[in-house]
Parts: structure tokens; sequence; C-alpha cells
């Protein structure tokens, strides 16, 4: 809502185009992905991310870690990837199944991974 509505909508318009490269794409979406709120505070962007939920940048995360920001990027205050959080070890479980070919989603609309289970 608000300005976030607006936010997207220029990355939209101005972002994801032909024109404009992959990488480059690729970059705005993760500098301004939604992880929650922490504190009171919006955390926007994988970098961000990275350093609250670990203290790390992300090129020093583990597979698991940097796997447990990918898992929350469908519910990030649900899915914090917190040692007390098992929504977030369960999904990440299930993305590690998708990467190593044991498990596909059901369609396009398969966010949870219900058939990595």
């Amino acid at each position: 809502p608000g300005f976030q509505k607006i936010e997207q909508s220029l990355i939209a318009r101005y972002a994801v185009t032909p024109t404009v490269p992959k990488d480059v794409q690729l970059s705005a979406f993760l500098n301004v992905t939604y992880f929650g709120d922490e504190n009171g505070q919006e955390v926007k962007g994988f970098t961000n991310a990275a350093q609250v939920y670990f203290g790390k940048a992300v090129s020093e995360l583990s597979q698991d870690e940097f796997l447990g920001l990918v898992a929350m990027l469908i519910a990030p205050n649900d899915l914090k990837p917190r040692p007390d959080n098992p929504k977030n070890t369960v999904r990440v479980a299930r993305i590690k199944k998708m990467i190593a070919g044991q498990c596909e989603p059901h369609g396009l609309m398969d966010v949870q991974l219900d058939a990595c289970k």
C-alpha cells in the first residue's frame, strides 16, 4: 500500500523492461525486497537482511543462511530465520530438496512447495 506500491510500480515501469539487462533487473529487485520488520524498522534488500538477521555480509552467509533469507520471501514476518522458528527451517529443507531435484512445485502457485515435504 501507499509508497511501497508506488515504488513497486516505478520499478516495474523503468527497471523490468526488455531493454534493461536481466542483471540490472535482478539487482533492483534484490535491493528493495521486503524482509519483514525488526525492532520497529522495515528490513529491505538482501544486504540489509543478511546484516540484520545474521550480522554478516551476503558474501559471508552459509548456504543455509542464504536459503533462510530466500525462504522468508513469501511471508517475511512469519518466516524469519531464527533458531526458534521451525517454519523457516522446514521451508529451507523444502527449497534444498527442490534445488537437489528431489521434488518440483505443483505449478506456479505452489509457493509453499507442498510436493517437497
